[in-house]
């Protein structure tokens, strides 16, 4: 995963983003030389996004689960 300055991203952001859709890959941006945020494409935000909606529907259905089997004895 590549790193670079805000101002490195900011100075050309057009190809940063370009470079980022095109590879499918984060870029760290820095501040004093310390990660502070991540740019991703829209495709991998999506799919990050439908999996922690898919974990929590999970974590919340076994929870139901659980909570009727133990209703239950």
């Amino acid at each position: 995963m590549r790193s670079m300055s805000i101002s490195e991203a900011a100075a050309d952001l057009d190809s940063v983003v370009d470079a980022v859709v095109a590879e499918h890959e984060p870029v760290w941006l820095t501040r004093d030389g310390r990660r502070v945020a991540g740019l991703i494409s829209i495709e991998t935000y999506e799919q990050l996004l439908a999996a922690a909606e898919a974990l929590e529907r999970r974590q919340r259905d076994l929870g139901e689960g659980s909570a009727s089997s133990g209703s239950e004895q």
